[in-house]
């Protein structure tokens, strides 16, 4: 049995279905700032290929949360960051045009990306699972994995 979850598919879809809500005065002002991805499908996909080369936005894609706490509220980011508050940052960088057109559109990207993440179970979780990656799993091929890349798609 093959499930397809999140992946490239899940951020793509998001985004996507985001674009088609926009008004024409909208999409003309994100087509500008897309165009080199193709669709903005396409970009919200970016922030996920540059967690390797910088390091630090890798904490901006999940919220971890104490099992006795879910209000989202009063969640305490780690020094460099949680999805919620890179999610406002990226969002205020984004309504500035005293920003430049790369440090804007990079915005547009992450925040794309960000309301995806935001929406996965393996991404607002408990701290001590990591997201599901510390949950190890052993496929029926005998492939052994963890929970989260089951779910983004494995």
């Amino acid at each position: 049995m093959h499930v397809g979850a999140w992946w490239d598919t899940g951020h793509e879809t998001v985004c996507n279905q985001a674009y088609e809500l926009l008004t024409p005065i909208a999409a003309k002002a994100v087509d500008s700032m897309i165009e080199e991805h193709g669709s903005l499908g396409r970009a919200c996909l970016w922030a996920d290929f540059i967690k390797g080369e910088r390091k630090d936005t890798r904490s901006w894609h999940y919220l971890n949360l104490p099992d006795d706490e879910q209000n989202t509220f009063n969640a305490i980011c780690p020094e460099n960051g949680c999805i919620i508050d890179a999610f406002y940052k990226q969002l205020a960088i984004l309504q500035n045009n005293k920003k430049s057109l790369q440090e804007r559109q990079e915005a547009l990207w992450f925040v794309g990306h960000f309301v995806g993440d935001i929406h996965q179970p393996m991404h607002v979780g408990y701290p001590e699972d990591l997201g599901g990656n510390r949950h190890r799993l052993a496929l029926d091929d005998g492939t052994k994995t963890n929970r989260h890349k089951v779910w983004d798609g494995q």
